[in-house]
């Protein structure tokens, strides 16, 4: 086949103004629902467990955040048996160093 030919095909191909084209979604919408829920489900885990149970250096003894141990990919976002309440200092200390997070069990 020409080699001219080829190009010309893909430019018809791309540049082709009939072809409507729809944006990606940056969320997909399961998991903007699994977002909603999640934000609720979190707002009561926080306010039953009130302190961060990671305690490292610099600790603040308050959780602010949530640390999934196994990961929060599809509906493990939602998997309470999970999550672990942690101060801000603590997660990043976890997310920082993942070698010692998988020996204390902290990560999964």
């Amino acid at each position: 086949m020409d080699p001219d030919r080829i190009v010309l095909r893909l430019v018809l191909v791309v540049d082709n103004p009939q072809v409507k084209r729809t944006a990606i979604r940056k969320v997909s919408t399961k998991r903007a629902a699994q977002r909603r829920v999640y934000l609720r489900k979190r707002a009561v885990f926080l306010q039953r467990r009130l302190y961060c149970e990671i305690f490292k250096d610099g600790c603040t003894r308050r959780s602010t955040q949530i640390h999934h141990m196994h990961g929060c990919e599809g509906a493990k976002l939602l998997d309470e048996e999970w999550w672990l309440p942690a101060c801000a200092s603590c997660h990043r200390y976890l997310h920082d160093h993942p070698r010692m997070a998988r020996d204390e069990g902290f990560l999964i």
